[in-house]
C-alpha cells in the first residue's frame, strides 16, 4: 500500500533594488539596513544580496494561491515601509534601468 503523498506548498522570494529617491539612482545600503535589528520585523526574512543595492525577501511557506497573495503583500508593503523610514525608495525589476 502506497503512502499518500503530503499536500503541496508554496513559497516566492523577490528581489528589490535599493533606489534614491532624489537621483532614482541604486542605492548601496543593505548593510545598514540589516544593521537595524530593532527596526527590522523578524518576519520580514530579509536577506542580502551579492549587490548591494539589493534586498531578497522570502515568504512562509503557503498552503494556496490565497496565503501566496496575503503573504506577498505583506512582505512589500514592509520592505517598502523600512526603505521609506530610511528615506529611500524599491524598485521590482529585472535590470535598474540606468544600470
Amino acid at each position: 500500500m502506497s503512502m499518500p503523498a503530503p499536500p503541496l506548498t508554496l513559497g516566492v522570494e523577490e528581489e528589490y533594488q535599493i533606489i534614491d529617491p532624489e537621483t532614482r539612482n541604486l542605492h548601496s545600503y543593505i548593510t545598514e539596513l540589516l544593521s537595524q535589528d530593532e527596526q527590522m520585523p523578524t518576519s520580514l526574512n530579509l536577506r542580502p544580496e551579492l549587490m548591494q543595492s539589493q534586498v531578497e525577501v522570502g515568504s512562509y511557506v503557503c498552503r494556496n494561491i490565497k496565503e501566496v497573495r496575503q503573504e506577498v503583500t505583506r512582505l512589500r508593503r514592509s520592505v517598502l515601509e523600512m526603505a521609506e523610514k530610511n528615506g529611500l525608495l524599491i524598485a521590482a525589476a529585472s535590470t535598474h534601468p540606468f544600470a
